[in-house]
């Protein structure tokens, strides 16, 4: 039968709750489309309904949307719904409960320039008790107020203590000789406290994104309702908020919450970080090379016969430069006739060969013998030059 009624009053709870989201709706509707036409705009409702309110035009306006005056609410925590309006801006908006300052809550502007000429809070209060309260709520003016109820207008009731019974003296009554009658003592029964049901606070903690790259941001979220207390990383936070953070590594975050009861819940949270955000250390560029002013090196020169033919081919061989050979020329001198040359080819591995041979002998006839005079120059990229050794051989026939 208990939880019957404690699930009839939370359906009324939610019943409720949504009469004030829908009245949020309507008010954010009213401030987009406001403003100009025909019709009063929000500021102008606002002021209205917050003067029948207050009285004193001069002053801030204040009133308040939930919970209505008079209402009986269940043993829920109480969502509380408040407005301020003043020319001038709203700075906060004050509520007492029974005595109980609440904190201070978020206060969402509902102007089309987003000032805070109008504004709305929104609060969570847990009753301690049944009974009747009045909330008292101000924007800077002079204070409104609404009398709510919590199941029922008069206080829960407690069962008095049974008081023992006197215990009057029984004279002694004999009816024979031998016969005493006794007295019976009395038992005095204690009723067990009652314990006021409390609920834990509503918690939503979110980051976006999750995973980022060294040096990117992200956005840490958190709403709580029904919480004494709230803190971020051991620093005490409204209870609906955000931060951003640009990071460098791999972060966890952590938000306590103080239940109605006291007690401490921990939520946790974390942005992954890929990367590094250290700057890369800078290499010492190398030393330009020496400048190249000199012709390739030769290490060798000789002939190369082919007796089949009866000629011989010039050769170079262990040629190299640092800025690359790219040409070499075979210079030859046979037995006196005069000087002439034959383009060089790279044959590989630093070697270079005449591109055609030289003959000693013509048609049939077989010599009896000579000498050649030779020598090779070498060129690289940037048009340096170097001429060799110069050599002499001297050959009896066709095979040199």
């Amino acid at each position: 039968m208990k939880r019957m009624k404690r699930m009839k009053r939370m359906k009324r709870m939610k019943r409720m709750y949504k009469v004030v989201l829908i009245t949020g709706i309507v008010v954010l509707a009213i401030v987009v489309l406001g403003g100009s036409g025909k019709g009063s705009s929000l500021s102008d409702l606002a002021v209205s309904r917050a003067e029948a309110a207050n009285g004193d035009e001069l002053a801030a306006k204040t009133w308040i949307e939930f919970p209505p005056d008079g209402e009986t609410l269940p043993m829920e925590p109480v969502p509380i719904a408040i407005y301020g309006a003043y020319p001038g801006g709203v700075g906060t908006i004050s509520a007492v409960i029974g005595g109980q300052v609440l904190s201070p809550g978020v206060l969402t502007p509902l102007t089309v320039d987003g000032s805070n000429r109008l504004i709305r809070t929104d609060l969570v209060w847990q009753p301690p008790a049944q009974g009747k309260y009045i909330l008292q709520a101000s924007a800077g003016g002079p204070p409104v107020s609404v009398t709510f109820c919590i199941v029922s207008c008069f206080p829960e009731p407690t069962e008095p203590a049974i008081s023992p019974t006197p215990t009057v003296a029984t004279p002694e009554i004999t009816f024979t000789p031998e016969a005493t009658l006794t007295p019976v003592p009395t038992t005095t029964w204690t009723p067990f406290p009652t314990a006021t049901e409390q609920y834990p606070a509503e918690v939503s903690f979110w980051v976006e994104p999750t995973s980022i790259d060294a040096g990117e941001c992200a956005t840490i979220y958190w709403e709580v309702y029904g919480a004494q207390a709230v803190y971020l990383d051991g620093e005490p936070v409204n209870t609906v908020g955000e931060q951003s953070a640009c990071l460098c590594e791999t972060t966890d975050y952590n938000l306590q919450v103080q239940n109605p009861d006291g007690t401490m819940s921990d939520y946790w949270e974390a942005v992954n970080v890929y990367g590094s955000c250290e700057a890369p250390t800078e290499t010492e560029p190398l030393p330009p090379p020496p400048e190249d002013t000199t012709g390739p090196d030769i290490g060798y020169i000789n002939l190369r016969w082919d007796g089949g033919n009866c000629q011989f081919f010039g050769q170079a061989g262990d040629v190299s430069d640092p800025s690359g050979v790219v040409s070499a020329t075979f210079y030859y001198n046979l037995n006196g006739e005069g000087w002439m040359s034959i383009d060089m080819y790279d044959i590989g591995g630093g070697y270079w060969e005449a591109s055609y041979g030289v003959s000693v002998g013509s048609g049939m006839e077989t010599p009896l013998g000579g000498e050649v005079q030779y020598y090779v120059i070498a060129r690289d990229s940037l048009g340096n030059e170097n001429e060799s050794y110069s050599d002499t051989y001297y050959y009896a026939g066709c095979d040199g």
